[in-house]
C-alpha cells in the first residue's frame, strides 16, 4: 500500500523528536513540522498541467530553509552533489519506465539503495545530508515529472511513493547520525587519558 511507510516513519520521527529530544526550539519546531507535514500529505495544489502535493511542497521549502541556515548552498561540493543526485534520481526513474528489464529486484528499493548510498558517501553532516537528499529528489522529481509530461499529458508531482521514498531517506539518515553520534562517542570515551608524571624529588 503505497504511502504506508510515510505516516509509519513520519509518526515514528514525530515521537522521537517529541519525547526523546532535549527542550528546545529546535524540538518544537520539528515536532510542528512533521505534524504539519503529516496533515498536509492528502492535499493536492493544482497546477496548469497536473497537480503537486502539499507535502511535497513543504519537503522542498524545509530542506532549502535548512540549507540556508547552515550555508550549504554557499558550498561548490554541496551544489554539484545535489545536482548529481536530482540527474541520477531522474535518470533511474527513466530507465525504470522505458528499460525496466534492467531492474529485476523492487525498482523502488534499488533507486532508494543508490541514493541513499550516493548521499551518504557526498553528505560530510547530518544536516548535509539530510539537505542533499531532499533538496536532490525533490529536484529529480520535477525534472522527471517535466521529461515525460509529452507521454503522460499531465505532471503528478510528490504523490504517495515519493512520500514513502523521501521520508524512509529521512528515518535512515536520522539512524546514520545517531549510529555516527554512538561510534564517536564510544572512540573518545574508550581512549585512555595520558595522565601526567609526577616528579618527585
Amino acid at each position: 500500500m503505497q504511502g504506508i511507510l510515510f505516516y509509519w516513519i513520519s509518526w515514528a520521527l514525530w515521537i522521537a523528536s517529541s519525547f526523546l529530544m532535549n527542550k528546545s526550539n529546535l524540538r518544537t519546531f520539528f515536532s510542528f513540522y512533521l505534524l504539519l507535514l503529516i496533515i498536509s500529505a492528502g492535499f493536492q495544489i493544482s497546477l496548469p498541467d497536473g497537480e503537486m502535493g502539499v507535502a511535497f511542497l513543504l519537503l522542498y521549502i524545509g530542506a532549502c530553509g535548512l540549507a540556508a541556515k547552515y550555508r550549504l548552498h554557499r558550498s561548490l561540493r554541496f551544489m554539484i552533489g545535489a545536482l548529481g543526485i536530482a540527474s541520477g534520481y531522474a535518470g533511474l526513474k527513466l530507465m525504470q519506465l522505458f528499460d525496466p528489464v534492467w531492474f529485476t529486484i523492487s525498482p523502488f528499493l534499488l533507486l532508494f539503495l543508490i541514493i541513499f548510498i550516493a548521499v551518504g558517501l557526498l553528505g560530510t553532516s547530518f544536516s548535509g545530508k539530510m539537505c542533499l537528499f531532499l533538496i536532490g529528489i525533490c529536484n529529480g522529481e520535477l525534472l522527471y515529472e517535466l521529461i515525460i509530461l509529452p507521454v503522460s499529458g499531465a505532471v503528478s508531482i510528490g504523490q504517495d511513493t515519493f512520500l514513502d521514498f523521501s521520508l524512509l531517506g529521512m528515518g535512515g539518515f536520522r539512524i546514520w547520525g545517531l549510529m555516527e553520534r554512538y561510534v564517536n562517542f564510544g572512540n573518545a570515551y574508550g581512549k585512555p587519558s595520558k595522565n601526567k608524571q609526577s616528579r618527585n624529588v
